[in-house]
């Protein structure tokens, strides 16, 4: 191993790690016109959804995109509609 394919490895853990915080977040808040318009999507109700919902449904995003189902900004924006803006942290800027 590489030390180039350490970093990689150390910023995704870094970057999944942040998303399930943020995943923790959403569960714990209840859906409001705020949160909604921050990232939560509308039809989702907090009372039927749990931390791994949104991870999982992160996971199955990024395996899309390792696959090339989907293109790099469908992916943000994808993200940003579950998670909100936050999703930049992703991006290799």
């Amino acid at each position: 191993m590489n030390c180039s394919d350490l970093t990689f490895k150390q910023i995704l853990y870094a970057r999944l790690s942040l998303f399930k915080g943020i995943s923790a977040q959403l569960v714990s808040k209840p859906v409001t016109t705020d949160t909604v318009q921050n990232g939560a999507n509308a039809s989702d109700s907090s009372s039927n959804k749990n931390v791994d919902h949104y991870y999982e449904m992160l996971l199955g995003l990024c395996e899309r995109l390792f696959e090339n189902e989907i293109e790099q900004h469908m992916f943000e924006d994808q993200m940003r509609a579950v998670f909100g803006l936050k999703v930049n942290c992703f991006s290799p800027h």
